[in-house]
């Protein structure tokens, strides 16, 4: 009962639809659907109906009581609209591998040999790119400008690759290299989302 009458009240607040399309929305769209099941189907049905995606952002609100934000990443991450949200999911993407990375503690350095050289590097590449990558969250700049990306990739899949190569001296913590092997997928990840953002606003 909620549900229809929060949506017919968005229908005549927004005049997005006609009224026989609300009806049917209403007998079909369910607050329960909405709260906690699969929404895809019902934000497909408001497409077809002729919702934008603003449109379903706040029909979403009305009928749920969600918060903007929470209605805006249901929207983002719906199949209802990929020609218009793929860039926008490439960003939430690339939020949540830097606020991983950023809430990760880096390992102690390694204190000897091949090790002591492959912590070095990956130290240098993590803080090249956690430069650029904080600048990119801040909105201080876009993804698509960061110097060759691909590279970036490249140079971060070899670091994974070798790491697996060494074998660390018995004056090492035997646990550290299991350390290093989650800080390397979670570099990883961020960089891969950063290309992927970067293509997308590219496109």
């Amino acid at each position: 009962m909620y549900a229809a009458v929060a949506l017919q009240r968005f229908a005549e607040r927004f005049d997005v639809v006609n009224p026989e399309i609300f009806r049917d929305l209403i007998a079909e769209v369910s607050a329960e659907v909405l709260m906690g099941g699969d929404v895809d189907p019902s934000i497909a049905t408001m497409r077809a109906a002729g919702f934008s995606p603003v449109d379903c952002i706040k029909a979403l609100i009305e009928i749920t009581g969600c918060s903007l934000a929470e209605a805006n990443r249901t929207i983002i991450f719906s199949t209802a609209w990929p020609e218009h949200t793929v860039g926008m999911t490439d960003r939430l993407r690339f939020e949540a591998a830097f606020d991983d990375f950023m809430a990760g503690c880096y390992p102690d350095r390694p204190r000897t040999g091949e090790f002591q050289d492959w912590g070095f590097c990956l130290f240098e590449f993590d803080s090249y790119i956690a430069g650029y990558a904080t600048r990119v969250r801040g909105g201080h700049m876009r993804a698509s400008v960061i110097p060759d990306l691909d590279s970036c990739v490249s140079g971060i899949g070899l670091l994974r690759a070798s790491l697996e190569e060494l074998e660390p001296s018995a004056e090492e913590d035997p646990g550290l290299i299991g350390e290093y092997r989650t800080r390397v997928a979670v570099v990883e990840r961020m960089v891969v989302a950063l290309r992927r953002l970067a293509c997308s606003e590219t496109e």
